[in-house]
């Protein structure tokens, strides 16, 4: 935890001269760049070490994600491209929950550049999700 998170959660209001602690809710605020993605494919070619390398961490990271972030009837889906030549790159596949598609070569596009676009098209979905009247926060944690 960095010096200034500390300070937030030990911080307390003294008002009159008596000490009174406050209460920090933290869940609502909290937000994951698979928040509103209801579908991951991947396809690697085992030849392309970079992809390999970034299939491995996706699977890495979904693994450990917590389940509040990703949405009901996730789907996953991972294989190895057969019969293919040997520089064919590999795909990942996002699938958003307002029908968008997005489908990254994973020889090229880092991890950065992908999680910021898909980050920006999350902020997309929760302004149309939110102008519908839909509330997606999730319940605070004390």
């Amino acid at each position: 935890m960095n010096g200034f998170n500390q300070f937030i959660i030990n911080f307390q209001l003294y008002i009159m001269g008596k000490k009174k602690a406050i209460m920090i809710f933290k869940g609502s605020t909290k937000k994951h760049w698979i928040r509103y993605v209801t579908g991951l494919d991947m396809a690697v070619n085992p030849a392309d070490a970079y992809g390999v390398n970034q299939s491995n961490m996706i699977i890495k990271l979904l693994a450990t994600v917590d389940s509040k972030y990703l949405q009901p009837g996730f789907a996953y889906k991972h294989l190895f491209i057969d019969k293919k030549p040997y520089a064919y790159p590999s795909f990942m596949t996002l699938k958003f929950v307002n029908g968008q598609e997005r489908q990254y070569d994973m020889n090229i596009s880092t991890f950065s550049n992908i999680k910021s676009e898909v980050e920006y098209i999350n902020e997309l979905v929760e302004f149309e999700r939110s102008f519908a009247g839909q509330d997606d926060e999730l319940d605070d944690e004390v």
